[in-house]
């Protein structure tokens, strides 16, 4: 048999025609991967099956210390979208990427600073979360950076399994993620005055422990968003 120049022409037009369609294969694939990805990112996030272990009273969250371990508060801000627990790890690393559940996920938890104590006994606890979409997670801080929202909106509770803090929200503030004196809550450094001198609005307020919700200003960006309160 005799193979002609059209026919090695035939064959190569077939190869180049297969692999072209097995890469519009792995390309649609890899599209469904990543609209999966995404939808089971935004699951976690909103994922409102947490509240049925909401705790209203210091009792309940001891029971749910035995549901969470890892669980050291339920943090409400109200009327927003954060209304969750608060979990604390050994490393600043361990919930940021696992759901309170104890599951991987990319959107993670809320979780309080590895160095504060975990009653929120410490003059300064700082608490974190992903900066989410559609206002999941610490993503309703965005809203903070309204002035009117700010003030409409400076109430909470924070309860822990011996106490019942009111949370008075006094100051916005944007900086950097390597400044020690808000990002080592243990630091000993004056967070106040620096609060006073940074802060994007700021409300006189009374005297008491100090509370600091931090989240990402900007995906990829080392730039923060704190949203500070005392805790009453």
């Amino acid at each position: 048999m005799t193979i002609t120049g059209e026919d090695i022409v035939n064959f190569i037009d077939k190869l180049i025609d297969k692999c072209i369609m097995l890469i519009c294969i792995l390309l649609a694939l890899m599209c469904l991967y990543a609209m999966y990805d995404s939808y089971m990112i935004y699951y976690h996030a909103n994922d409102s099956s947490i509240q049925k272990y909401k705790p209203t009273t210091t009792e309940e969250m001891q029971e749910l210390v035995e549901t969470m371990p890892d669980s050291t508060a339920w943090i409400t801000i109200d009327d927003t979208n954060i209304d969750y627990p608060v979990m604390q790890g050994i490393t600043n690393n361990d919930y940021l990427n696992t759901d309170p559940y104890g599951n991987y996920s990319l959107s993670g938890s809320i979780f309080l600073d590895s160095r504060n104590a975990s009653d929120f006994s410490d003059p300064y606890s700082l608490i974190y979360g992903h900066h989410m979409d559609h206002g999941s997670m610490f993503g309703a801080l965005d809203d903070y950076l309204s002035r009117d929202f700010f003030m409409a909106h400076r109430t909470g509770t924070l309860l822990v399994k011996n106490h019942k803090y009111q949370i008075d929200l006094f100051a916005v503030v944007e900086t950097d993620a390597g400044v020690d004196t808000v990002f080592n809550p243990v630091s000993g450094e004056d967070i106040q005055t620096y609060i006073y001198e940074h802060a994007k609005y700021y409300e006189p307020h009374a005297e008491g422990k100090l509370i600091g919700l931090s989240t990402c200003a900007t995906a990829g960006s080392t730039t923060r968003l704190v949203v500070f309160g005392i805790l009453k």
